[in-house]
């Protein structure tokens, strides 16, 4: 891969968040010298001592090591920086809201420290999941508050996993760069040093749909099993023997076929409903997406039907919650249909007691939705029913026995479909999954 970085150039990162964080740590693992930015400044000050506060596996170590190194530093002055930065990546969030669609004020505002901050600044790197269209937005904005400098903008997408955001970052999948500069392009590649990875290069539209497209197709993945699944709880089909039936298809393969109670997080749920509001701007509704949207919404009220159906109602009913994050090995409660479901079930009179590894992350105004507690031996005394709403592997391993001695009731509804359902039902206990209707009760 030829136009290289030197490891002695100085790159800038925007945003300490789950992108902005990992990729810093990531740059300055391979020999650079990474300023990161955030406006936060408390954040900044414990990342500056070593204190990392997003669950994410190896990043706490990688930030300490990198920090002594020297070769990590956190800035919540732009100026410091930006001043001596060649390359700038912009790792802020892109929220979405329902009804505007995507908010660019945080990456605009990005930007705008760059050019006034950065004066030794040649190449901007759009590594925020972004809509179609953002990079021909900010290049008018350089040329408007800035025209007489020349800047290299590249479109260079994260295809990071929550829980193995450094393993992605570290030894990515693929590397796309997008950018009006072949040159360019081929220089932010070159800061990964990764020679053996499937590498592509386009313009910046098509890596902004690059994006978002395989964002919004891994959502539909999700959302195509969860309707197979109604099928299969209403025929007695198998959905775990069905979706792997089909996996054994190379055309389809195993990955986002596993069923559940839907998909959540900061990516996927935002990323999707971007793309069709990005699409509706163009004067196109594109069905298929709109429907993966719908069937994930839906599947909160199918897993909470399996509940009333078997409880006889939802008023007054003791329901314990394993698991509040949107997935396992993260503090992130961003559109979890984890917290979606419970709050689904108190509102409908049932009474709620949740616990999480990440409980004591839980946002602030979350707190008040939920008996909360920390210990899951404690979270099933006296419960009605248990729901498993996030598949965390200390879950996976309860003694279900002893559950059943300390529960009211009797109803296990899995929402992950990952329990052992033999141990469960010789436990006393009734089993029921998700499109499980060959083993359910």
């Amino acid at each position: 891969m030829s136009g290289q970085v030197s490891n002695n150039g100085s790159i800038a990162v925007i945003g300490a968040g789950y992108v902005g964080l990992v990729n810093a740590a990531c740059l300055a693992d391979i020999g650079h010298s990474v300023a990161c930015f955030d406006t936060d400044a408390q954040k900044v000050s414990r990342l500056s001592s070593g204190i990392v506060d997003i669950l994410e596996p190896g990043l706490p170590e990688l930030v300490a090591k990198n920090l002594d190194s020297g070769r990590l530093s956190f800035h919540s002055v732009a100026d410091k920086a930006l001043n001596s930065a060649e390359t700038v990546f912009l790792c802020v969030d892109t929220p979405t809201d329902p009804v505007t669609g995507p908010n660019l004020r945080n990456l605009m505002g990005a930007v705008d420290s760059v050019l006034d901050h950065g004066e030794n600044v040649s190449t901007l790197v759009l590594r925020s999941t972004v809509p179609p269209g953002t990079t021909a937005k900010v290049s008018a904005e350089i040329a408007v508050k800035n025209g007489h400098r020349s800047m290299d903008i590249v479109v260079h997408p994260e295809f990071f996993q929550e829980g193995q955001a450094v393993d992605d970052c570290q030894s990515p999948c693929r590397i796309v760069v997008g950018s009006d500069n072949e040159a360019a392009a081929l220089r932010v590649a070159g800061v990964w040093q990764n020679t053996d990875v499937p590498f592509l290069t386009t313009d910046t539209a098509t890596a902004e749909m690059i994006k978002q497209a395989s964002n919004a197709f891994l959502a539909a993945k999700i959302s195509f099993i969860n309707d197979i699944a109604r099928i299969c709880d209403a025929t007695g089909a198998d959905i775990d023997l069905v979706a792997k039936g089909m996996g054994l298809d190379p055309r389809i393969g195993h990955r986002y076929l596993q069923a559940g109670i839907g998909f959540g997080g900061s990516c996927l749920p935002k990323d999707l409903r971007a793309l069709i509001s990005s699409a509706k701007l163009l004067g196109w509704t594109p069905p298929t997406l709109a429907a993966a949207l719908k069937v994930n919404d839906d599947q909160i009220a199918v897993i909470a039907e399996k509940l009333e159906k078997r409880l006889g109602g939802l008023q007054g009913k003791k329901v314990a919650m394993l698991g509040l994050t949107f997935k396992p090995d993260t503090a992130d409660f961003r559109d979890s249909p984890a917290m979606a479901l419970g709050q689904y079930l108190s509102r409908a009179g049932g009474k709620v007691r949740a616990t999480d590894p990440a409980l004591d992350q839980l946002p602030q105004e979350a707190r008040d939705e939920f008996d909360l507690v920390a210990d899951p031996a404690e979270c099933v005394v006296g419960a009605d029913a248990v729901v498993l709403a996030t598949a965390w592997p200390i879950y996976q391993k309860l003694n279900w026995s002893e559950i059943a001695s300390s529960m009211s009731g009797d109803l296990v509804v899995d929402g992950r479909n990952v329990l052992d359902v033999a141990e469960i039902k010789s436990a006393g206990l009734r089993y029921v999954g998700v499109g499980r209707g060959s083993v359910s009760d």
